[in-house]
């Protein structure tokens, strides 16, 4: 599988429009561990519409346990204030030592791609990572 990398990401940390909601704050394609409530978004730009993609999101361990296949909500869109809920495969979860790495393959993926936390406790995610 190829890896697809990603202009920036930003954490909206509350963000109750996901299809409107815009970051502020771009960070650098370099995802460091951070905590993510219910309600809170990711968001990810690609400088060319990758269309289908399998998203992995790198977790702890105990911050993992108990969760869903409906673990994030996708939404993407050519523009961040635009996007549109887009249909994913359920989230499957893997363990490897001490980390848990949630898996989901998303189909038409334009510039912008968010990851809305859609379970109640709080989510801390160590990496992001996307391939083709």
């Amino acid at each position: 599988m190829t890896e697809i990398g990603y202009q920036w990401w930003a954490l909206l940390p509350f963000d109750p429009d996901p299809a409107t909601g815009e970051a502020t704050i771009q960070n650098p394609p370099m995802l460091t561990a951070i905590a993510v409530d219910r309600g809170a978004s990711l968001v990810f730009h690609f400088p060319t519409p990758p269309r289908a993609l399998q998203v992995a999101v790198e977790t702890t361990g105990l911050s993992a346990e108990n969760r869903g296949p409906g673990l994030f909500r996708t939404y993407t869109g050519p523009v961040a204030r635009g996007l549109r809920e887009t249909d994913h495969s359920p989230w499957e979860r893997t363990y490897e030592g001490m980390y848990a790495t949630f898996t989901a393959r998303v189909d038409g993926v334009q510039s912008f791609l968010k990851l809305v936390l859609d379970e109640p406790r709080t989510l801390v995610v160590n990496r992001v990572t996307f391939t083709r």
